[in-house]
């Protein structure tokens, strides 16, 4: 389960899902796309082995035909009243948080 991460179900089940639908149409529509996720912070540690709850996600897109990043930032919890445009961030933005860089849509530090 390494590429697993608790989030809340609501949250799993609509925003998070929400944005994995519109992956499916962008790997659709351009063939390619790079997918890359992570987590920043921690909430909570659960369970025997202290998994840790994030505080916050992240998922980057990058589309090798149009040389373009989409890039979106939750906190790992259920904001009612937003729409998925409302977490779109910049590469920067992300590279910041994560503190991590990008190339080609792969992380190269």
């Amino acid at each position: 389960y390494s590429n697993m991460t608790p989030q809340p179900h609501s949250f799993n089940a609509g925003k998070w899902k929400e944005l994995e639908m519109l992956e499916r149409k962008e790997a659709e529509k351009k063939g390619k796309i790079i997918v890359t996720i992570g987590s920043i912070g921690k909430t909570a540690a659960i369970g025997v082995d202290s998994v840790v709850v994030p505080q916050f996600m992240w998922k980057v897109i990058y589309i090798p035909s149009e040389k373009t990043y989409k890039c979106w930032y939750f906190p790992n919890k259920v904001e009612k009243g937003k729409i998925l445009d409302d977490y779109k961030r910049t590469l920067q933005y992300i590279g910041e948080k994560a503190n991590i860089i990008f190339k080609d849509g792969i992380i190269i530090k």
